[in-house]
């Protein structure tokens, strides 16, 4: 806590995506928002992905890459990077 008495709440910075095939950038969109993410997407193959309830930037990208695995486990011919 602060001086004020008040939290200091952390905007995490949103992460990136980039998808190979376009085609399945809704699917992935879907899935990302089922966990809770917030997604919107940038370009054809490009989304912008926040996971609220992260409590830092690395727990937000160790989250993502769990969230990844799934879906390529359910996608085994996708191909997804994550852009620092």
């Amino acid at each position: 806590m602060g001086q004020s008495g008040r939290y200091r709440v952390q905007r995490l910075r949103p992460m990136r995506l980039r998808l190979h095939d376009p085609t399945l950038l809704d699917e992935l969109s879907d899935f990302l928002r089922r966990t809770e993410c917030r997604v919107r997407a940038l370009g054809p193959a490009t989304l912008e992905v926040e996971i609220p309830d992260a409590g830092g930037g690395e727990q937000q990208r160790r989250e993502l890459e769990l969230y990844l695995a799934t879906w390529r486990a359910m996608h085994e011919d996708a191909e997804v990077e994550i852009d620092a």
